[in-house]
């Protein structure tokens, strides 16, 4: 038997848009994103790879500190506009590409739709904006606004059985790995395997809470988007610089960096399949 299940959110994530860099005079980069409306509880930060020595944000500059990951810096969200951009010079100049994420409570949309790309990605031409957080949950989760989610994400739901059952498998569920708790026990993490995320549940007839911690993948957080081959199964520097190279198929055009983004597949379980014990 099959059983849909409606899903909420428990919390809204720390989300994440990754920001692409272009070189500027004098050891600057530029960055630029766009918001679709006032973010006025998103609790905003940027977060640099790299040490930063001076960073502004439309003209204002913004003050840094130290982290595992580089530098952080919070964000007044009232420094925002419509279209945004941010100034920085690294502390310790070098040739790679630098990676900085805006974090906070927010959605990332685009505009054009998703479609199906290259190794089991979906791809998009944008442009991606940034939207308020909200509660509203779709199944897809990249074209709800988490194309970009470096954390775990927290729903729940009920689901009620006429019968025992002792397998539960999540059909349409998208995650590199996914948590179940049934009514406040916890059944552990299964990993995707051909196609399917099953847990082995003895459940009695009657309605059950669920809790389902998905995490997605990290392609999703670190690219490289642009790559013409989706997420490929390797990933050099000059991947990251869109230069072909010797980890590239041997047709590879002398650019590999294309303007759709590309991420993996990060989604809701649609229904869930019961079997009886």
């Amino acid at each position: 038997r099959s059983s849909t299940v409606h899903w909420s959110l428990e919390n809204h994530p720390v989300n994440s848009l990754l920001l692409e860099c272009a070189s500027s005079d004098g050891g600057w980069f530029i960055a630029e994103f766009v918001t679709a409306a006032r973010l006025p509880d998103a609790k905003l930060e940027l977060v640099f790879a790299d040490d930063i020595a001076a960073a502004t944000l439309n003209g204002k500059i913004i003050f840094l500190g130290g982290s595992d990951e580089g530098s952080v810096a919070r964000v007044d969200s009232q420094l925002l506009k419509s279209a945004n951009t941010l100034r920085f010079r690294m502390l310790k100049p070098h040739d790679r590409r630098p990676f900085v994420w805006l974090r906070g409570l927010f959605r990332v949309m685009s505009g054009a739709p998703f479609v199906a790309g290259p190794n089991q990605t979906v791809k998009t031409d944008g442009p991606l904006t940034l939207h308020p957080a909200g509660a509203a949950l779709q199944a897809d989760l990249v074209a709800g606004g988490f194309p970009f989610l470096r954390e775990p994400l927290l729903v729940a739901g009920e689901i009620t059985l006429s019968a025992a059952s002792s397998t539960l498998r999540l059909e349409g569920a998208e995650a590199d790995a996914v948590r179940l708790t049934i009514d406040g026990r916890d059944l552990g993490w299964a990993w995707r395997t051909a196609g399917e995320i099953i847990f082995q549940a003895e459940l009695a007839a009657g309605t059950h809470r669920l809790r389902l911690e998905l995490v997605p993948n990290t392609f999703n957080a670190f690219g490289p988007h642009h790559y013409y081959g989706g997420d490929w199964h390797v990933v050099s520097p000059d991947q990251i610089r869109g230069v072909r190279n010797f980890a590239d198929p041997a047709d590879a055009p002398a650019s590999t960096h294309v303007a759709a983004w590309h991420f993996r597949r990060f989604a809701l379980p649609h229904s869930i399949s019961i079997y009886e014990a």
